[in-house]
C-alpha cells in the first residue's frame, strides 16, 4: 500500500509538472493575414518613379509606377509625335471649307440684297411708326386742348350768366336807387355806389364775353391746323408704305436667291466637308496609333489597384528595395487578422477579457501587438476545439510579411489558468490521493510502532515511565500539535528499529519525507523522539554504537539501507542529541 501511494503521489508531481510546462510554458501558436492583401514588388534593372501615399485607394489607380532606363526617351519620342498631329488636327478642324468661287460671289450678292433691303425696311418701319405716333400723338393733344378749351368755355358761360344775373340785380338797384334820389328819400351818395356797382358788373360781363369769344376763335384755330396737319401725315404714311413694300418684294426676290444658292453651296460644303473629315479621321487614327502606344508603354511599367482597398505600406526609398523586394502594399483594410484554435473552455475565458496580446517572432522582425476579438467559431475538425479571430494594428514593417495573404506564425501570449488544464487538475487528484495513502500508512506504522514499544518495554520503572511519557506527549501536543506526537513517535520508532538490529526501509523513506516536509521542526522531534526518554543512569550509546557497527558488517541490500540509515543520522545529529542526554542525567 505504501509504495503505492508513493507512485500514486510520484505520478501526480510528474503529471503537474507537465501540465504545467504544457500551461505556462508551451505557447499557444495561430497564424496571422492580411485580406485581401496586394504587394507591389521591385523589378530588376527598373526604377520606381511613383508609389501611390498610404491611405485609401480606388480601383484602378496606380500603386506603383517602374521607369526602365529607356522608358522615359520613348515616351518623349511618342509625345512629340502625338502633340504634331494634334497640331496637325487643330490646323485641320480650324481650317474653313473649300467651297466654289462663283457660288460665294452670288451668294454675297444675294446676302447683300437682302441687307439693303433689311436695312431699308429697318429704316421705313421705324419711321413709319413714328410718324403714325406722331400724328396720333397731335391729333390726341389738340384733342386734349380742344376738350380743356370747351371746359373753359363752360365754366366761364357759367360765370357769365351768374354775373349777368346779378348785373341785373344791380341795375335794378340803381334805378331804385334813383327813384328815392329823386323823391329825396336816399342820399346821392348811396345812389352813386348803386351806380359804381352796376358799371362793375357790366364790365365784368363784358369782360367774361370777351374771352368765351378769344376760345372760341382758337377751337377753330386748333381745328383748321389739325387738319392741314393730319392731311400731311396722311400723306407721308402713304409714301412710307409705298418704300416699305417695295423694299419687302425686293427682299423675297433676294431671298429665294439666297435659298437656290444655299441649296448649291449645301452641296458643295457636304463634298468638302466629306474631304476633310476623311483627312481628320486618318490624322486622329494615328493619333489614336500614338497613345495606344504611350498607353501600353505605361501599362506595361505600371501596377493597378486590382480592388478599393487601402495602401498599408509604402517604402520610404523604393529604389533601395533589393530585387523583388516589397514596394507598397494593399489591403481591403489597415488592420491584420489573427486566429487562433484552443479548446472552447479556453476560448470562453478568452472571449470574457474581449482582447488579447500576440506575439510576432520571425526571422526579420519580431513585435508585440494588440488585438481586439472579433468572433469564434466551432472548429470543423475538431468539435472540442474553437477557432478565434481577432484584428491587430498592424506595425508598418510587418505589412510586407503579410502581402499577397501570407501567413504569420504568431503567439499568443495569453495562458488559460492552471487550475484549468485538465491534465493539471489529475494530476491533483492524483496527489492527493497519494498523499492521503502515504498519510494513513504512516499513521497505522506509527500507532504499531508505540504499541509494540508499549508491549516489550519491561522493567522496575515501566510505571512510572509510562506516565512520564504519557506527560510529556499530552506537553509535547499542546506544544508542536499531532504533527510533533507523530514525529517523535517516528524518531522513537528509528532507535528502536536500530537496537533491534531491524532497519525497515519503508521507516527510512517516511524519515526523509518527514524532515523534507517540516525541515528543522522535522529535524528536531525526530532527534528528540529518538533520544527517547532515558531513566537515570541509563547510557545507550555504546549499545547504539554495537548495533550500528553490527548493521554495517551486513552484505547484501542491507548495506545500502545502512549507508542510508548513516546519513539520516548524521542529518539528524544523533551523536550530539546523545552527548546532551548524558548531561542532563549526569546533571540530575
Amino acid at each position: 500500500m505504501s509504495r503505492l501511494s508513493r507512485a500514486v503521489f510520484l505520478g501526480g508531481i510528474l503529471l503537474a509538472a507537465v501540465g504545467y510546462i504544457i500551461a505556462e510554458m508551451v505557447p499557444i501558436r495561430g497564424v496571422m493575414r492580411l485580406r485581401q492583401s496586394f504587394a507591389a514588388r521591385a523589378r530588376p534593372d527598373t526604377e520606381i518613379g511613383h508609389v501611390a501615399p498610404l491611405g485609401i485607394i480606388s480601383k484602378g489607380e496606380a500603386l506603383t509606377e517602374f521607369t526602365p532606363g529607356n522608358f522615359q526617351s520613348e515616351i518623349c519620342v511618342l509625345q512629340a509625335k502625338q502633340d504634331k498631329l494634334a497640331a496637325e488636327l487643330n490646323v485641320m478642324s480650324s481650317k474653313p471649307l473649300e467651297i466654289d468661287e462663283e457660288l460665294t460671289r452670288k451668294h454675297q450678292n444675294a446676302l447683300a440684297k437682302i441687307e439693303l433691303a433689311q436695312a431699308t425696311l429697318n429704316n421705313l418701319e421705324p419711321l413709319l411708326k413714328e410718324t403714325i405716333r406722331v400724328g396720333l400723338e397731335k391729333h390726341l393733344e389738340r384733342e386734349d386742348k380742344v376738350v380743356a378749351i370747351d371746359r373753359y368755355i363752360i365754366d366761364y358761360a357759367a360765370t357769365r350768366n351768374q354775373s349777368r344775373s346779378e348785373f341785373d340785380l344791380r341795375l335794378k338797384d340803381y334805378e331804385r336807387t334813383a327813384t328815392l334820389l329823386a323823391k329825396g328819400a336816399l342820399t346821392a351818395k348811396e345812389h352813386q355806389f348803386s351806380r359804381h356797382q352796376a358799371i362793375s358788373s357790366s364790365e365784368q360781363l363784358q369782360k367774361l364775353d370777351k374771352t368765351i369769344e378769344q376760345f372760341k376763335a382758337e377751337i377753330e384755330h386748333l381745328n383748321s391746323n389739325g387738319e392741314r396737319f393730319d392731311k400731311l401725315i396722311a400723306q407721308q404714311v402713304a409714301s412710307l408704305e409705298r418704300d416699305i413694300s417695295a423694299a419687302s418684294s425686293t427682299m423675297s426676290v433676294a431671298r429665294s436667291e439666297l435659298k437656290s444658292v444655299e441649296t448649291s453651296i449645301q452641296q458643295d460644303y457636304f463634298r468638302a466637308q466629306r474631304q476633310r473629315d476623311a483627312e481628320i479621321e486618318m490624322i486622329r487614327a494615328e493619333i489614336n496609333e500614338v497613345v495606344a502606344g504611350i498607353r501600353s508603354m505605361q501599362e506595361a511599367n505600371t501596377i493597378l489597384a486590382p480592388c478599393d482597398g487601402v495602401v498599408v505600406y509604402r517604402s520610404a526609398a523604393p529604389n533601395s528595395v533589393e530585387e523583388h523586394g516589397v514596394v507598397a502594399v494593399m489591403a481591403e483594410r489597415d488592420s491584420a487578422e489573427v486566429q487562433f484554435t484552443i479548446p472552447r473552455h479556453f476560448a470562453e475565458m478568452l472571449n470574457q477579457s474581449g482582447g488579447l496580446d500576440v506575439w510576432v517572432e520571425h526571422s526579420v522582425l519580431t513585435s508585440h501587438l494588440k488585438g481586439v476579438i472579433t468572433g469564434s467559431e466551432v472548429s470543423p475538425y475538431h468539435s472540442d476545439h474553437a477557432i478565434v479571430s481577432a484584428t491587430c494594428q498592424t506595425p508598418m514593417d510587418l505589412f510586407p510579411l503579410l502581402a499577397n495573404e501570407e501567413l504569420v506564425p504568431v503567439q499568443l501570449t495569453w495562458q488559460p489558468p492552471l487550475l484549468s488544464v485538465p491534465l493539471f487538475q489529475f494530476a491533483l487528484l492524483l496527489l492527493a490521493a497519494g498523499s492521503v495513502g502515504i498519510v494513513v500508512t504512516r499513521r497505522s506504522r506509527l500507532h504499531a510502532a508505540a504499541s509494540d514499544a508499549e508491549t516489550t518495554d519491561q522493567g522496575p520503572f515501566v510505571n512510572s515511565q509510562k506516565t512520564h511519557v504519557t506527560q510529556q506527549q499530552q506537553q509535547l501536543r499542546l506544544d508542536h500539535g499531532d504533527s510533533g506526537v507523530l514525529l517523535q513517535s517516528l524518531g522513537n520508532r528509528l532507535r528502536e528499529s536500530i537496537l533491534a538490529r531491524k532497519v525497515d526501509a519503508d521507516l527510512l523513506a517516511s524519515a526523509g519525507w518527514a524532515i523534507n516536509r517540516y525541515q528543522g521542526k522535522g529535524i528536531r522531534m525526530i532527534r528528540q523522539g529518538f533520544a527517547g526518554n532515558l531513566a537515570e543512569g541509563e547510557d545507550p550509546t555504546g549499545e547504539l554504537e554495537h548495533a550500528l557497527r553490527d548493521l554495517g558488517q551486513t552484505e547484501g541490500p542491507e548495506s545500502s539501507l545502512h549507508e542510508d540509515l548513516t546519513e539520516l543520522l548524521r542529518t539528524l545529529q544523533v551523536n550530539r542529541s546523545f552527548r546532551t542526554r548524558e548531561s542532563e542525567s549526569r546533571t540530575r
